[in-house]
């Protein structure tokens, strides 16, 4: 009797466990979300859209949404270069496609370079530095997708952006603040 029981209990707790849904945690579980080529791909690809000369128009069409949404306190404080406006800190920095190409197609060359790259089953988020004068500036994107539509050369597109960086060292490197010379040194723990 005690081993019918437990037969019927794994056979019930089976039925249920494969009723769940996948979960993706980076390792590309496939069934309709990203994979390990795919996250990377559309990292490096939203790389060169966001880097001056490597930007192309038929690429940010094909990789992005037209109601694609960019969200960055940071770059709002870069373009305010430290001042209260024009662009709000806690609004959409770039609010659909249009925008979106108008602005990257006209930004200068960024030699963005991706530290780490993590994925979800439609979010992928990564780490970089730009390796610039006299301060490196890090940050961190996350690209919310959506599945792209019939006939589209990727198999998802960019339909939410959330990005930070260092701002203030940005704006030391474009020359807008002066550095400490030399730098403090690092609090004593």
């Amino acid at each position: 009797m005690r081993s019918f029981n437990a037969i019927a209990v794994v056979s019930v707790l089976a039925t249920y466990v494969s009723a769940l849904p996948t979960l993706s945690f980076g390792f590309g579980a496939g069934n309709g979300c990203l994979t390990k080529h795919t996250a990377h791909e559309l990292v490096n690809n939203f790389i060169k859209l966001t880097n001056g000369d490597a930007f192309n128009e038929d690429l940010a069409r094909a990789l992005i949404t037209e109601d694609v949404v960019d969200t960055s306190g940071s770059v709002a404080s870069i373009i305010n270069s430290g001042n209260t406006g024009p662009v709000p800190l806690l609004g959409p920095t770039l609010a659909n496609r249009t925008e979106f190409i108008a602005a990257n197609s006209a930004q200068a060359t960024t030699p963005y370079q991706p530290l780490n790259i993590y994925w979800t089953c439609d979010v992928v988020t990564f780490r970089f530095v730009i390796p610039f004068e006299p301060q490196p500036v890090l940050g961190i994107t996350i690209l919310e997708t959506v599945p792209a539509p019939k006939g589209c050369r990727f198999p998802f597109q960019i339909k939410q952006v959330f990005g930070e960086l260092n701002s203030f060292a940005f704006l030391v490197d474009l020359g807008v603040y002066e550095p400490i010379d030399p730098p403090p040194p690092p609090p004593q723990k």
